[in-house]
Order: structure tokens, then C-alpha cells, then sequence
């Protein structure tokens, strides 16, 4: 199709949708108010464990865009916590202060206003849930293939006007059309009776957010749809009244965590046979999904669950990232001392500052603290989360535990050859700008990386002049490979092998 399109909206995915009965307007604030008024937000019963989690951390007790006169709490952080949205005076308030139905203004963009109760509730994923399931134990949300047969179009095309953001004629609330969300039944509905299944507010769907079929990852934005695979980030679709260009787009796929809810609606759907709901959840390791178990009504856990699509997340696997640790840690290993020695001689020989040091791909961080001893300040990368926590238990503890039982191992970090307090280790998914100024950079994870030219094209931008950057990293890495990423910053000054490892050094060209 001929217009700009995110990596994880590439790919063709084709299923079997059972039957299935919707609601024909999204749920509206009207809708809302009888499940406020019934104390939902205080029934233990009606949310999932993640959702009751929210209610008591938030205290919330109405949707956070509507406004009342009790000082709710407004979820603000920092020098906002205390601060809150609900102090209306409701002395002054149009119509009969008796009336309950004016105790709730609405916060629109501009101002706080007399309540639209025809406009859809902006609500998070955890409060469309809990209405669901005060609506009826077969009510849910839907599927990402349910949402498609809901918007009943043709199959996508070359025509440009086959997407309605390309359409002369928009007949949706949709790229700033009005400035706010419209009555649900403004628009005139599709042709199987269903309104607003594009834009007025995106609609929550039960699938994890994830890859299609052959999802590949962009160099130029790795970061921007692969973090989100992870079984914590669920999907939006449809677009809303403030969606431009790719966002209010049919072919558009977003996600966000499950308190998020800005924009953002929902409609009710209900299954109309006995085969499981269509739905596609994300299987990701337990350290980056807390390992909680998520329900969807009428699923088959057997076959609901789709390994993440970003091969990264093995590295947040308990055995994957011990192997890692041992490779680094682990009795009669000295792989770190002969590649820093390695660095550090280079470094003597040419007369190089020693200020500050980086290494992507840290691991455990013994390759970090190291150089800390050579270096004033030494910064370790890794994208996997678990790997960080390793190196923060190293840094603090001197050691760190890995297994149970008999299987239990404990390795510890050789405190007379390092130094830990100049050390600082970050989780990253990707080389922000504030990386830079670096007088070495050691590189560890090429090979951990499902993305690595992205990594590389940014390298000449984070390296002080005639700083050194050094690779680590199997025979797959030669030089000549490197080149054709690198070779219009960097030139090859040294290429060796320590450790079966493949360790070539660069420095930035000279003008």
C-alpha cells in the first residue's frame, strides 16, 4: 500500500473468526455513570489481579478525564501528586446541585465541561474489563480479527482512497476534525450496523501487542514497536478524533500499557459459538511479563499464546542469561582480563584520555568494572533487564545467586581487580542522544541483536576524537562486515582473537 506504514503493521496474517455479537455504539459516559454509581471501582470482583493493583495505587473511584467536587486523586507524579483535578464547586454548577447526575463535569482539552454523556468514556484497559465482566461473564472485548470483520472492508487494495485517511470524503471523527470526541451515533453507521469502528476513540482489543507473520524490525526505529512484545502492552485500534496520517489509518497497529487512557473507548463483545475466541496473547519470558497470568473469556490457553516475535527477549530467559554470566563470572574464567588488558594497552601505547568508558552489551558488567579501574567513569549497557539486575547485584553485593536447589550456583566478582562505585549500568533498547562523548566504547552484543545496524550507524556520534572503539563478538563479525556499517566514520587499526572471540579496534577517521 502507498503510504507510510510502521514495521509491525508489515505482513499478512490470516484466521478464522467464529461468530460473535457487538455492541453497535461504543460505551458511552452514560453507559459508564450506572457502573460508577453501582461503587464498581470498589468491587474486589470485577477486575483482574493487574487491574485491582491499579484501582488501590490510584484510588480511583470514576474515569480519570471525568471531574467531581471530592479531591480524587489525579495520578500525577512528582511535584504533582497531591495536586488534584476534582475540586469543582458545585454551588455554582448548572441545574439542581440535588440532581446527582451534576455531581461529574468532563475534562476536555480546554476546559471542564457540563458532561457529554453521549460522547464514548475514555477509560483504561483495566476498567473496560471491569465493566465487561459487571456486564455479563460472557461479555469481553474484542480481537484484533473480530475489530477487522467489525469494520466489514474490502480487502486492502493499491487504490490510495481505500484507506480512509486517504479518503476526500472522511466519514469519522478522525485527524482534528472537531477537536474533541463526538455523540456516538454522529456518524452514520457501517454496513452491518456498527458506528464509529474508525476514530472518535480507539478502542481497546484483547490481543497482546506483537508481530505479524515475518515481522522484521526497522534499523531506523528498532526500538519503536519490538520493547512492546512482551505481553504487558495491549493492542488500540481504530484511531481517535486527534489521529492523524499513519495513526488513523486501517492498517495501523498500537499498543500501550494497560493504564493507559488517554483517547481511548471501548465496545462490548460477546461470543456467539462454542470455539475458542480468536485471541493472540504474548508469550514472553517471566522477568519482563512478571510471569501473570492473563485471561481472556473463551480462550484456549493452549492456543491463545504466540512466542514474542522479538528474538531479543531470550536474553531475559533465567538459563539463557546464566550462561551469560557463568561465560563471564564462572571459576577459571578470564575472558574480561585479557580484552581490557587488550584495551588498556592500546589505550598506553597512543597516549588516549581515560576519562569516560562505555560497554553496549555489558552482561553482568565484569567487562565494566574492569575498566573502571583505568577509567574516571564507566557506563554499562544491555537491553536485557535481567542481565542489568545482575550487575546492580554484583555492584552492590559482590556476588549474585543463580539457580535453586542443587542446582543453585553462586559467582562471585573478583573485588581486588575491579572498581564498582564509578560505575553506572542502564537498561536500553536503543543509542539515545545522550550517549556521547566517549574516549572507548566496548562492544559485547552484536550477536545478542536483532537489529545491530541501527546500533552501529550511531557509534561515530557517541565516541569523543581519537577515541576507541573495540569489538568483541563471534567470527561472524569480521572486519570486512563491520566495514560496510562503519567504514565511512571508522578506520581498523588492530584485529586480533582472545578467547575464541573475534576483537577488532577502530578509531574515527581524521580529517
Amino acid at each position: 500500500f502507498p503510504t507510510y506504514g510502521w514495521d509491525n503493521e508489515y505482513g499478512i496474517m490470516k484466521m478464522q473468526v467464529p461468530a460473535f455479537e457487538a455492541t453497535k455504539y461504543k460505551i458511552t459516559n452514560r453507559d459508564f455513570y450506572e457502573f460508577v454509581k453501582i461503587g464498581g471501582y470498589g468491587k474486589r470482583t470485577l477486575w483482574t489481579d493487574e487491574g485491582w493493583q491499579w484501582v488501590q495505587y490510584r484510588q480511583a473511584v470514576h474515569p480519570s478525564f471525568w471531574v467531581c467536587h471530592k479531591r480524587c486523586k489525579s495520578g500525577c507524579g512528582s511535584d504533582l501528586a497531591s495536586y488534584s483535578h476534582c475540586t469543582l464547586d458545585t454551588s455554582v454548577s448548572n441545574g439542581s446541585t440535588s440532581n446527582e447526575d451534576c455531581i461529574y463535569r468532563y475534562r476536555a482539552v480546554y476546559d471542564v465541561i457540563e458532561m457529554p454523556w453521549d460522547w464514548p468514556v475514555d477509560v483504561n484497559y483495566h476498567e473496560a474489563k471491569a465493566y465487561c465482566t459487571w456486564k455479563g461473564a460472557d461479555y469481553r472485548l474484542p480481537t484484533e480479527g473480530e475489530y477487522y470483520r467489525m469494520r466489514n472492508e474490502e480487502p486492502p487494495t493499491t487504490d490510495f482512497e481505500c484507506d480512509p485517511i486517504c479518503s476526500s470524503e472522511m466519514n469519522c471523527n478522525i485527524n482534528l476534525q472537531y477537536g474533541s470526541s463526538t455523540p456516538v451515533n454522529f456518524y452514520p453507521p457501517n454496513s452491518l450496523g456498527i458506528y464509529d469502528t474508525c476514530g472518535n476513540v480507539w478502542e481497546w482489543i484483547e490481543d497482546h501487542f506483537n508481530g505479524l507473520p515475518g515481522y522484521q524490525s526497522n534499523y531506523l526505529y528498532d526500538d519503536f514497536s519490538s520493547p512492546c512484545f512482551d505481553g504487558r502492552h495491549t493492542m488500540i485500534k481504530g484511531g481517535s478524533w486527534i489521529s492523524t496520517g499513519d495513526e488513523a489509518s486501517r492498517f495501523s497497529r498500537f499498543a500501550f500499557r494497560r493504564h493507559f487512557f488517554q483517547h481511548l473507548g471501548f465496545r462490548m463483545v460477546r461470543s456467539l459459538s462454542n470455539e475458542p475466541t480468536p485471541v493472540r496473547l504474548c508469550k514472553a519470558p517471566a522477568y519482563v511479563n512478571n510471569g501473570s497470568e492473563f485471561k481472556v473469556v473463551g480462550a484456549d490457553p493452549d492456543q491463545c499464546y504466540i512466542s514474542t516475535t522479538n528474538i531479543q527477549m531470550k536474553y531475559e530467559e533465567e538459563d539463557v542469561c546464566e550462561k551469560i554470566v557463568k561465560k563471564q563470572m564462572g571459576i577459571d574464567v578470564d575472558y574480561g582480563c585479557p580484552l581490557v588488558s587488550y584495551c588498556e594497552k592500546i589505550i598506553s601505547d597512543s597516549g588516549m584520555k581515560t576519562s569516560n568508558a562505555i560497554v553496549f552489551g555489558c552482561g553482568p558488567g565484569y567487562t565494566a568494572f574492569l575498566l573502571a579501574k583505568t577509567f574516571q567513569n564507566v557506563v554499562g549497557v544491555d537491553y536485557s533487564g535481567r542481565l542489568i539486575a545482575a550487575a546492580n547485584e554484583f555492584q552492590s553485593k559482590g556476588y549474585s545467586v543463580w539457580g535453586e536447589g542443587e542446582e543453585e550456583t553462586t559467582f562471585n566478582l573478583p573485588l581486588e581487580d575491579v572498581s564498582t562505585d564509578n560505575v553506572v549500568f542502564k537498561q536500553l533498547s536503543w543509542t539515545p542522544n545522550e550517549i556521547a562523548g566517549y574516549d572507548i566504547i566496548l562492544f559485547h552484543s552484536l550477536d545478542r541483536l536483532m537489529e545491530p545496524k541501527g546500533w552501529l550507524l550511531k557509534l561515530w556520534e557517541c565516541i569523543n576524537p581519537n577515541g576507541l572503539l573495540v569489538f568483541s563478538s563471534s567470527h561472524k563479525w569480521k572486519p570486512p562486515i563491520l566495514k560496510d556499517y562503519i567504514a565511512e566514520w571508522f578506520d581498523l587499526i588492530n584485529e586480533t582473537v582472545i578467547s575464541n572471540e573475534l576483537v577488532s579496534s577502530w578509531q574515527l577517521k581524521r580529517d
